[in-house]
């Protein structure tokens, strides 16, 4: 039995594990405080990003604004990871696929028009959705009626696994070694060793 069929569902982050947005984070970072008026680093971004709105909620459209812009640019751009599109589509033909992003819809329509990935998520959760990455996968895994327990969640970052931890499914990191309470349950040095994995 494939090792894919131990789980119901999957979601998927977008940037840095499916595909690879060239923004220019730092610019973004730049109108950002000149924004808010602060001298916040803004690193993480979008952690620091929903501190601020906490603060001042008035500000949540210009400052998705300035990241829309950054995004719309870097979205033609848009370079997908070896294997990862191929390997969401395979994924769907048999189970739920879901995707959780920071980036915003407007990007991810237009990466997902331009990578014939329009039809290959069953939810997907954007950041106009949640700025917190745990509730982006709540909302997710209720859209697909999936459990936490039978889905796999991959990402690539240390705050993919602790997101994953909080929202109960299982995670894969990819590319990046996680250690400490941030471990994942998997770790992948491509994406495509995790299609081997998965027998995809």
């Amino acid at each position: 039995m494939m090792v894919a069929a131990r789980f119901g569902a999957f979601v998927f982050d977008l940037d840095g594990t499916l595909v690879r947005l060239p923004v220019d984070w730092d610019a973004v970072r730049a109108r950002l405080k000149a924004l808010f008026e602060t001298d916040s680093a803004f690193v993480p971004l979008f952690e620091s990003l929903k501190e601020h709105l906490a603060l001042e909620p008035g500000k949540r459209t210009l400052a998705f604004g300035v990241v829309d812009e950054a995004e719309a640019k870097a979205a033609a751009a848009c370079e997908p990871v070896g294997g990862a599109l191929e390997l969401v589509k395979k994924l769907g033909a048999k189970s739920s696929v879901g995707l959780v992003t920071m980036q915003g819809r407007r990007a991810v329509d237009r990466i997902a028009e331009d990578h014939g990935l329009v039809h290959a998520f069953a939810a997907r959760a954007t950041r106009e959705d949640s700025l917190d990455r745990a509730e982006q996968l709540g909302l997710v895994l209720q859209k697909m009626s999936a459990t936490a327990a039978g889905t796999l969640f991959v990402g690539d970052r240390a705050n993919d696994a602790v997101a994953g931890r909080k929202a109960g499914v299982r995670v894969a990191i990819i590319g990046k070694k996680v250690t400490g309470e941030a471990a994942p349950d998997y770790a992948f040095g491509t994406i495509l060793e995790l299609a081997q994995f998965l027998g995809a």
